[in-house]
């Protein structure tokens, strides 16, 4: 429990975490959850792609019509529809 005996030993690097000599346990516990956070990440990235990607796909199979335009039958063509305020000539 000697304080003084600090001095003997050579300057430690600038960037030396305090508590760098705690347990190794407790080191190896961190790590394990950073892989773990990580993989969580990685996962989390993976479905995230999945979910667009599937969104891509419904929008290119199922026609989604924009709230400005009315909804019609195909058949219907909008130049005669009653929606349409000014009628074509």
């Amino acid at each position: 429990m000697n304080q003084q005996s600090t001095s003997d030993l050579p300057p430690l690097p600038e960037d030396t975490v305090e508590g760098h000599y705690a347990e190794e346990s407790e080191e190896e516990d961190q790590t394990v959850q950073i892989q773990s956070l990580m993989k969580e990440m990685k996962d989390l990235l993976l479905t995230q792609g999945k979910k667009k990607q599937k969104r891509r796909e419904q929008a290119s199979y199922t026609p989604v019509a924009s709230p400005s335009e009315p909804t019609l039958p195909r058949h219907v063509r909008p130049e005669h529809s009653p929606i349409s305020p000014t009628p074509d000539p």
